[in-house]
């Protein structure tokens, strides 16, 4: 294994298979949570919860992820709305 990206609480269940432009990558799991990794560095940057599922990542500032409604997520959140 080259790298862990650790943060999960429960079973990955999808991965957005294509990087973001700025070499992130978004993960799904079965604890409803999105997470946006740096790969480079091995770091979570972003968790939003209530969504498990990864479905696209169309444009470079956005993906798509889904449960029982698809949601519309920017990959950049300021801190003021966290």
């Amino acid at each position: 294994m080259l790298c862990g990206l650790e943060g999960h609480s429960s079973w990955v269940a999808t991965l957005c298979l294509c990087l973001l432009p700025d070499g992130r990558l978004a993960s799904g799991s079965y604890d409803n949570s999105i997470r946006l990794w740096d790969v480079a560095a091995g770091a979570e940057t972003l968790d939003l919860d209530a969504f498990a599922t990864v479905i696209a990542a169309p444009r470079p500032n956005l993906i798509v992820v889904g449960d029982d409604i698809i949601g519309l997520f920017p990959t950049v959140v300021s801190s003021a709305a966290i």
